[in-house]
């Protein structure tokens, strides 16, 4: 059966919460960019502050359920009476709104989507993975419904193909559902050098230990020579934050980073600085990268999961081993002492993502899925065929 030409798909996104971070990001910018003539959409969350509703277009709808976490990744807390409390206002809100498509971000949305789906009768149910994490990392009592919820799914959208064989790999996912839409950005126009201006890099990643700040403190200790006035701004908070200012004051560098905390915008103004880093043991495909790339600013980066899908090492930055602090500190001395190459290597990478990586393309991928779905019924196997 196929759709009605003159309504509008409903569609209804889950993601656990809108606070600031990667996959929230680009979750909000794909429900705003989406044709209002043809979709309406709403988001829902359940847990957290939920910062990005605010830039939520007028003509999205959005719901907060109201409830805290129901489990944590690498974590044996797990909450059954919040789960439970989750499925019943999520099923109870679907049933009110009546999506053909519910789109779930993320495993723990994912999993309640499979099931809240199913009972308030919605045709397409599919899920949104965003990195290298499997169910495996959350509490054991969660993995016999998150298996029975892969099944339920239509298709899983992958954010890179380091994504999509992790999670072969890790939970036997029938491959004709499990999909690649790469991440999407706008281009954004560099800024001129400021002249006598002491080189700066940013680093965007909240304070989590996968991130690597504290390889980041160590590769600063280790550099041949900081120039005076170099400072790396980090952006982003967390737990670790208070460990990493005493690894960085034990180490000497504390005047060469700063602090700037979580901020909507940072994302926005890396074309103020010289480089960026990236020094995270794992990634699914990175907005901190694509995001310096579109700016056209070179980026030093561990080559983890879908950072090589992104970046050519010499040509758009550098790469890294992951955890080897020599390593980054030679990158990092290379980008100070040669600033004409760097500069070239930035509008290499800006010019890679005009090619493959534009938000707009990320966009009319979503759109094509969920008509395709919508119109064959038949699953993601139907999308490989044509």
């Amino acid at each position: 059966m196929s759709e009605e030409p003159e309504s509008r798909v409903r569609i209804a996104f889950l993601i656990g919460s809108l606070e600031i971070g990667g996959a929230e990001r680009q979750l909000v910018r794909l429900v705003n960019s989406l044709d209002p003539t043809r979709y309406e959409p709403l988001v829902i969350c359940w847990h957290g502050r939920p910062v990005l509703a605010a830039e939520l277009n007028p003509n999205v709808q959005f719901q907060h359920l109201q409830l805290g976490r129901v489990g944590a990744r690498s974590s044996a807390v797990f909450k059954p009476v919040r789960a439970a409390a989750l499925l019943w206002r999520l099923t109870r809100r679907l049933n009110a709104f009546r999506p053909r498509v519910l789109h779930a971000w993320l495993p723990a949305a994912y999993i309640a989507a499979a099931y809240a789906g199913r009972l308030a009768g919605v045709p397409v149910v599919m899920g949104a993975r965003r990195g290298l994490v499997s169910y495996r990392t959350y509490p054991r009592l969660i993995w016999p419904f998150a298996e029975l919820a892969n099944r339920l799914l239509r298709v899983q959208v992958c954010n890179s193909e380091a994504v999509r064989r992790w999670a072969l790999e890790q939970e036997r996912l029938d491959p004709d559902r499990a999909v690649v839409i790469p991440n999407g950005v706008d281009l954004v126009t560099p800024s001129e050098p400021v002249p006598g201006r002491p080189p700066r890099a940013a680093m965007l990643a909240n304070f989590h230990r996968y991130k690597g700040h504290a390889l980041l403190v160590e590769a600063l200790r280790r550099c041949s020579g900081l120039p005076a006035g170099f400072q790396v701004v980090l952006y982003g908070d967390g737990k670790e934050r208070p460990r990493v200012e005493e690894l960085a004051r034990d180490a000497g560098v504390l005047d060469h980073l700063v602090f700037a905390g979580l901020q909507k915008d940072a994302g926005s103004r890396l074309d103020e600085f010289d480089f960026t880093l990236l020094c995270s043991t794992e990634e699914g495909f990175p907005n901190a990268v694509l995001e310096s790339m579109a700016a056209g600013v070179p980026v030093v980066a561990t080559a983890v999961g879908g950072v090589t899908e992104l970046l050519r090492d010499q040509v758009d930055g550098l790469l890294v081993p992951s955890g080897d602090a020599g390593a980054l500190a030679a990158a990092i001395d290379w980008m100070l002492a040669h600033p004409e190459e760097r500069r070239r290597q930035g509008m290499a990478a800006r010019e890679r993502v005009a090619r493959e990586f534009t938000f707009a393309a990320m966009v009319s991928a979503h759109e094509d899925i969920y008509d395709r779905l919508l119109g064959r019924r038949r699953g993601a196997a139907a999308m490989a065929e044509s």
